[in-house]
């Protein structure tokens, strides 16, 4: 590795290079690299991304991040009125929980559950224990349009490097036609999953991607 970056031109700083092993099977052989050992995960602008391609480790980092800024709400709870908790709670705690919402768009359901209890713990201090309103916004709901306005995004910009692997869109009904998936982890992601969420909505609602130039 070393030989090869010198000839490229290119300065390998061994003390911050990881190396992150994904193999397509369980049972494929790690590779050797020489001075590099392989590491279980590596954080890649503020994600984790681990070697089985699972976000566990990227969402249990971001729960205990959370949980230690809920204490400013406990702490500014018998100073600041409901709206304005609700305001710390924003920017403190759920800006980081929808950190890249559009990729965790299909999250698993154990992941989906830490988030939804970060936000009932952080309602029960704004509000009280009993508390019923609809103060906070579901989660799920906000991954959602955040899902939907990025392919949105990516459908209205011809330049945007993602462009390539927009669906193609029906002659006939005007949907989305759902990309080819060979295994359940591609039928899990972005473009999959967004698809699904904008073919579901009815015609009224949907963003009119029809005349745009694929």
């Amino acid at each position: 590795m070393l030989e090869w970056s010198d000839s490229i031109g290119f300065s390998l700083n061994l003390k911050k290079t990881k190396f992150l092993w994904i193999p397509r099977r369980p049972n494929y052989p790690i590779p050797c690299v020489p001075d590099l050992l392989p590491v279980k995960d590596v954080r890649i602008l503020g994600v984790i991304l681990s070697d089985n391609l699972k976000w566990d480790k990227h969402f249990d980092s971001i729960v205990r991040c959370c949980s230690k800024r809920l204490y400013a709400l406990r702490v500014l709870q018998p100073l600041l009125q409901k709206n304005d908790l609700a305001c710390v709670y924003q920017a403190l705690i759920r800006s980081l929980m929808e950190y890249c919402a559009p990729l965790f768009v299909c999250m698993s359901a154990r992941n989906k559950h830490l988030l939804d209890k970060v936000q009932r713990r952080a309602h029960r201090i704004i509000c009280h224990q009993d508390c019923r309103c609809q103060l906070l916004e579901p989660l799920n709901s906000r991954r959602n349009k955040a899902a939907v306005n990025f392919l949105k995004n990516i459908f209205s910009c011809s330049d945007h490097p993602l462009r390539f692997l927009c669906p193609s869109v029906s002659s006939r009904s005007g949907r989305l036609l759902q990309p080819a998936a060979r295994t359940s982890r591609r039928s899990r992601s972005f473009f999959h999953t967004t698809v699904n969420l904008i073919n579901s909505m009815p015609s009224p609602l949907r963003f009119d991607i029809s005349l745009c130039d694929l």
